[in-house]
């Protein structure tokens, strides 16, 4: 999952990626990737997790129903 823009802003902003990287998660790890050279290293989740931003999908308790078209 690649991190939302403003996310992207922040880490920038606080020099944990460089201007020319996105960061990403891959299973349970945090990484950064250039996307010029798609060269990739790992970020510290420890210090990286406390500024991430994340939209959790939130399964409505709803009754389902089937949609007829």
């Amino acid at each position: 999952m690649i991190y939302s823009d403003e996310t992207q802003r922040v880490l920038r902003d606080k020099r944990f990626i460089k201007e020319t990287e996105i960061a990403m998660t891959s299973g349970d790890l945090i990484l950064a990737e250039d996307v010029i050279t798609k060269e990739r290293r790992i970020l510290d989740s420890a210090i990286v997790q406390p500024h991430l931003k994340t939209n959790n999908i939130v399964e409505s308790n709803n009754k389902t129903q089937l949609l007829k078209g």
